[in-house]
């Protein structure tokens, strides 16, 4: 196959529809993925086809009337490009971020085009349709940074691609300014177009790959949050608090780092799902979660590790902090469970608390924290038991009553 410019030309065109097709089909055909994703296929398919449609016309000037080959063409190569980023923002779960984009930059070329001092100028044209490009690519490349941790191979990629698009477009403005061409025809002919048309052949084929693996490594992601965290608080569960905390431990290298281990009841949740619903229960676990999560600081750990118990993991935490801390959210639960429960409640918590240093694993340090919880469920509720020292030492405990009074009847 020659590999002159119109060859180039009509493979691109076929690369931009063949790119669109894919990603409709996976688009409509793949159910089973969440919406965000399917969206974003369908919204890059149009942006594509768009694209393609842009280059049929251009291979036409000529043979079809000017107002099809220029304005209408590239006005529809805005569009698709004021398009990308916001598939890129839907793929990323923030919705539709630049609405603005391919309308305005479509509206404003066509009304520049309307003056002769824009129309009748071939670079100034190059530069506005070139300039847009590049800022659309600019956003895809900002959509993509923060992605870089959960999906590292795809936000790369594509980064590299938008990176290559946009030196694509710096080149062929370059390439306008420092020659005298009097029409698109006379550039084309040149080598130096040959290899930008070749580069974006390339553009597109792994802006495609990297928009596949960009949704494989986002589900997988999923899975990996959906198999480390509780489904009704969004907490982490058993086996990922365990390590995780096991994990920041290890961070304290000296062992006489304080450390304090908390666990946390709602006293009588059995009882209120019994008579309110499985609902009402969600709610207080989901409302316990949330208060667990905003008290802490950003080093602590939090986690839902059975149905009714969540734990707390509080490094450089000694034991007046640790009792202060359970104290609040107890208050604070107390505050938020009876208001949103219509005063139909009154909530309290029982708390077990050990503190220690990193001299003892955390699996024991729970089974401490689980024995001083269950006294102070066995004592009638809603107080905080702590216990402190070592692995060995005779069981101390001290306890510190909420300053709510409990109460076993609940309101009708």
């Amino acid at each position: 196959m020659h590999l002159d410019t119109l060859t180039l030309l009509a493979t691109i065109t076929i690369a931009y529809f063949a790119g669109a097709a894919l990603l409709g089909l996976l688009a409509i055909s793949l159910r089973s993925l969440p919406g965000n994703i399917r969206k974003s296929w369908a919204l890059w398919s149009v942006a594509m086809a768009l694209s393609g449609t842009c280059a049929i016309l251009v291979g036409l000037r000529g043979t079809v009337p000017d107002i099809l080959s220029i304005p209408v063409a590239n006005a529809l190569l805005l569009i698709g490009f004021g398009i990308r980023p916001n598939a890129l923002s839907m793929l990323n779960g923030r919705g539709i971020a630049y609405p603005w984009l391919p309308v305005l930059a479509a509206v404003i070329w066509l009304g520049f085009y309307l003056f002769p001092w824009f129309r009748d100028e071939l670079n100034l044209r190059v530069l506005f349709v070139n300039g847009l490009c590049v800022l659309a690519m600019s956003l895809c490349i900002r959509e993509s940074w923060p992605q870089k941790k959960e999906m590292p191979f795809s936000s790369w990629l594509l980064m590299s691609v938008f990176g290559a698009d946009v030196l694509i477009r710096l080149s062929v403005v370059s390439i306008y300014f420092n020659s005298e061409f009097q029409s698109l025809k006379d550039a084309f002919q040149t080598p130096e177009f040959t290899i930008i048309l070749v580069a974006l052949l390339f553009t597109i084929v792994f802006k495609v790959v990297g928009l596949c693996v960009a949704v494989f490594e986002q589900m997988k992601q999923r899975f990996q949050q959906q198999a480390s965290r509780d489904s009704i608080t969004g907490l982490l569960n058993h086996r990922s608090f365990i390590e995780t905390a096991e994990i920041e431990l290890t961070r304290h290298t000296d062992s006489i780092d304080p450390f304090a281990l908390v666990t946390l009841e709602i006293d009588e949740l059995q009882s209120i799902t019994a008579r309110y619903g499985p609902s009402m229960g969600d709610a207080l676990l989901r409302l316990q979660g949330q208060i667990c999560s905003e008290t802490i600081d950003a080093q602590a750990i939090v986690g839902r590790i059975r149905d009714n118990q969540f734990a707390m993991f509080l490094p450089g935490t000694n034991k007046g902090e640790a009792g202060a801390l359970a104290n609040t959210i107890s208050r604070t639960l107390t505050k938020e469970g009876t208001r949103a429960s219509g005063h139909r409640l009154a909530i309290t918590v029982s708390t077990g608390v050990y503190c220690g240093n990193a001299q003892i694993p955390i699996t024991r340090a729970l089974e401490i924290a689980d024995r001083c919880l269950a006294r102070a469920k066995s004592a009638g509720g809603n107080q905080v038991l702590l216990q402190d020292g070592q692995e060995g030492v005779s069981l101390r405990i001290e306890t510190a009553p909420s300053p709510f009074a409990p109460r076993r009847h609940f309101a009708a």
